[in-house]
C-alpha cells in the first residue's frame, strides 16, 4: 500500500457529496485489534469480510462511496492507502499527542486494573476522550467530502468524540452495533444519554440489544434499523466436499466439527468448548476432530489450556488468516460449525458457514439469537441461563455427527436463509433505504 497525506481545508469550504460516507473503526489504535492476530496496519489493506468490508461491499452496490478511517499509532500524520479488493479509500491518521502520551503512561492499566473502580473507569474514559486529533479528522472527512459518519459501536468513548466532529462538520453520526453493549463508565453513560440523542441513526440487528436501547436512551423506534451484516452469498458457496476433503488431507470417513475467528477464552467461550469436546468424543465412534483456526489476545492462555486439559482430537491451527479460499474449503469439507461465545454482537463467521450449507450449534449470545433463531435457519441454538452449557452442546453437536441426514437438511435451510435475508443484495437495499431516508437524500 503506498500512502498519501491529507492537507487541511477551512470549514468554509467543506462541502460533502451525497454520496461518501465514512466508516470509523473501532479501537483507540487500530493495532489493538490488529496486534493479537499477528497482523500489521499494512495488512489492513488486504483483509476481507467482518462487518466493515461487507458494508463496504454493500453500499458500493447500493452506489454510496465509503471510506474507511481508523486511528494508528504507525503515522504520524493523515495517510491514504486503497484497500486491495474493493477499490475502498482507507485513512489512517495518527491520535492527538495528548493521547499517545498518556498511552504511553499508563499503558494496559486503560483496561486491565482499572476495571476494578469507578473513579479508575471515569479516568480512563477521560483519557480516552482525548483519543482522537479532532482537526486531522476534519480535514480528512473534508477531504473526502463525507456526508455523513458510520462508526462501529455506539457504547464506546470514540462515538461520542465522533459526535462533536460530525456537528462541527455539519454532518450526521451514525453507529453500528457490533457486540458493545454497555457505557465503560458512569461518565461515559451520562455523556451518551445526549450523544446517542443526537445520532441520526442506529444500526442494531440483535433484538436483544434494541430493546436495551429503546429503554435506557429513549429514542424514536424509527432511528433504529434492522439491518444485519452482509455475508457474500456468490463466494461463500459449498465447494465439492470430497475435493475440499482432499486438499486438507482430510479423511472421507472422519467427522470434522470446525470453528473459526479470534482466540479469546472467555468472551468466545473456548473453555466450555473444551468441555463439551471431550463429551463428544466420549459419545461418538471413530475418527472425530474439532478443527480451531484463529488467533489472538488469548494465545498463550489458550495453549495452556490445550496442554493441561489434553483433550482428544483437537486440532488447532495458530494463525488469523485473510485467505478466503482457505476458509471456505475448511467450511465445505467440515461436517459441522460450532459456537461456544458468551458474547457476540453479529457475527459473520457463522453466516458464512451457513452460507456454505453448514449446519450451526451455538449458544444464544445475544446476536446469535437473531442469526440462528431455529432449526430452519440452519441450526441449534443453547441456552446459556442455567443448566449445562458444555452439556448442552455436546448433546447438539452429537446428534448432528450421528444423524447424516439431520445435518444435511438442516444445512440446506441454513443457506436459504442466509441468502434472503444476510447476502450483501439484501443488506445493500436496506442499508440504502434506511440512509436516504436517515439523510434525507
Amino acid at each position: 500500500m503506498d500512502g498519501r497525506h491529507a492537507r487541511g481545508h477551512a470549514a468554509a469550504a467543506f462541502a460533502p457529496t451525497r454520496s461518501s460516507i465514512a466508516l470509523f473503526m473501532w479501537g483507540d489504535y487500530i493495532e489493538d485489534f490488529l496486534a493479537p492476530l499477528d497482523l500489521a496496519l499494512s495488512d489492513f489493506g488486504n483483509m476481507t469480510g467482518g462487518w466493515a468490508f461487507g458494508f463496504v461491499d454493500a453500499l458500493q452496490r447500493a452506489g454510496w462511496r465509503p471510506v474507511i478511517l481508523c486511528v494508528s499509532r504507525g503515522v504520524q500524520r493523515p495517510t491514504r492507502f486503497t484497500h486491495r479488493d474493493s477499490g475502498t479509500p482507507l485513512w489512517a491518521i495518527p491520535s492527538s499527542k495528548l493521547y499517545g502520551t498518556l498511552r504511553t503512561l499508563f499503558g494496559d492499566r486503560l483496561s486491565a486494573e482499572w476495571q476494578s473502580s469507578t473513579w479508575a473507569r471515569n479516568l480512563g474514559s477521560v483519557i480516552r476522550y482525548t483519543n482522537l486529533d479532532r482537526a486531522v479528522l476534519e480535514s480528512v472527512l473534508r477531504n473526502e467530502q463525507c456526508a455523513a459518519i458510520l462508526v462501529q459501536e455506539y457504547e464506546y468513548a470514540r462515538f461520542d468524540s465522533l459526535s462533536r466532529v460530525a456537528r462541527r462538520c455539519g454532518i450526521p453520526l451514525l453507529a453500528t452495533f457490533q457486540g458493545g453493549d454497555a457505557p465503560w463508565s458512569s461518565l461515559e453513560a451520562a455523556i451518551r444519554r445526549r450523544t446517542v440523542a443526537r445520532a441520526a441513526g442506529l444500526i442494531i440487528a440483535a433484538g436483544a440489544e434494541r430493546e436495551r436501547v429503546l429503554a435506557t436512551y429513549r429514542i424514536p423506534e424509527d432511528r433504529i434499523a434492522r439491518i444485519p451484516n452482509p455475508v457474500n452469498t456468490e463466494f461463500w458457496r459449498a465447494e465439492d466436499r470430497a475435493q475440499a476433503r482432499t486438499a486438507l488431507s482430510i479423511p472421507a470417513t472422519a467427522r470434522v466439527v470446525f470453528t473459526h475467528g479470534r482466540i479469546e477464552i472467555w468472551r468466545k467461550g473456548l473453555d466450555r468448548l473444551l468441555d463439551a469436546w471431550a463429551q463428544v468424543v466420549a459419545r461418538v465412534d471413530g475418527d472425530v476432530r474439532l478443527v480451531l483456526v484463529g488467533a489472538g489476545r488469548d494465545d498463550e492462555a489458550f495453549q495452556t489450556l490445550l496442554d493441561s486439559e489434553a483433550p482428544e482430537h483437537v486440532h488447532w491451527q495458530r494463525l488469523y488468516t485473510t485467505d478466503r479460499p482457505l476458509m471456505r474449503r475448511w467450511l465445505s469439507a467440515a461436517d459441522l460449525y460450532v459456537s461456544a461465545s458468551r458474547i457476540e454482537g453479529m457475527a459473520v463467521a457463522p453466516l458464512e458457514a451457513l452460507s456454505c450449507s453448514l449446519p450451526i450449534v451455538a449458544t444464544d449470545a445475544s446476536g446469535m439469537k437473531d442469526i440462528v433463531p431455529g432449526e430452519g435457519s440452519g441450526g441449534v441454538l443453547v441456552p446459556q441461563d442455567g443448566g449445562d452449557v458444555a452439556g448442552d452442546l455436546a448433546n447438539a453437536m452429537v446428534r448432528f455427527l450421528k444423524d447424516d441426514a439431520y445435518r444435511r437438511r438442516i444445512g440446506a435451510a441454513g443457506r436459504i436463509w442466509v441468502e434472503e435475508r444476510f447476502s450483501v443484495q439484501a443488506v445493500s437495499q436496506a442499508l440504502d433505504d434506511f440512509l436516504r431516508r436517515r439523510l434525507n437524500v
